[in-house]
């Protein structure tokens, strides 16, 4: 519940970027950085803390220190899809493994604060089940696409909470996939398109939490790992 009566400055009344700091001990995923006019201050009573609105997606958070967040798939269900990436994606470029994204550039200023808000978001949660429903073209490259209700919701529940620090990429509507092939010609990319869409069934892939990485111009160091359920959490 959102008080509007109780909000420290009013609903309606502006706020500068310097009269923000006051409050930044109880915005919690905020910080005054961000802002560049001003802004709409609320009073959460529920929460007992300070609602930051009217930001704008221009305004974001700039980090030094980026931060990627993937879906982790069970080891045995990731295999094929690291096994086709080794084969098919450039080897001059492919400093990764398999993966699922969910968020390309979060801000490792941050990184102790965003691993307690993903453990307080997955910690209720089991491991669920998703589906490959698709092979897809990516023109320089192949995915396959990846469905889910609950990765959905997850991701949803997680932008929200993060808003105010995503870039366009980040923002716009998200379509699950794991890329196996990427940065190669458009003859490449159709070849091994066409192969796999002969071949291709829909199947299921298990994901068992959430990782959080460093981006290291390249290469991704690991961060840290968020277990769906309270008995997986390190």
């Amino acid at each position: 519940m959102v008080d509007r009566a109780a909000a420290p400055t009013g609903s309606k009344t502006r706020v500068q970027p310097h009269q923000v700091s006051s409050y930044q001990g109880r915005i919690h995923h905020l910080t005054a950085s961000c802002y560049r006019e001003s802004v709409r201050i609320l009073f959460d009573r529920r929460r007992n803390s300070v609602v930051v609105l009217g930001l704008k997606q221009e305004y974001r958070l700039k980090t030094r220190y980026p931060l990627i967040l993937t879906a982790r798939i069970e080891e045995r269900d990731l295999e094929p899809f690291d096994r086709l990436r080794q084969t098919h994606f450039p080897p001059n470029r492919n400093f990764l493994r398999a993966h699922l994204t969910m968020f390309h550039r979060l801000p490792g200023e941050y990184q102790a604060l965003i691993v307690e808000r993903l453990y307080q978001r997955v910690e209720k949660m089991k491991p669920f089940t998703a589906e490959v429903s698709a092979v897809r073209h990516l023109g320089a490259g192949v995915a396959f696409v990846i469905a889910s209700p609950e990765l959905d919701g997850v991701r949803a529940a997680l932008k929200s909470e993060f808003v105010s620090w995503l870039g366009p990429q980040d923002r716009q509507t998200w379509h699950p996939h794991i890329t196996i092939q990427n940065k190669v010609t458009r003859a490449k990319a159709d070849a091994l398109h066409r192969e796999l869409y002969v071949n291709f069934s829909p199947c299921h892939i298990n994901i068992v939490g959430l990782d959080l990485w460093a981006y290291l111009n390249g290469p991704w160091q690991h961060a840290a790992f968020t277990p769906f359920g309270p008995t997986f959490k390190e």
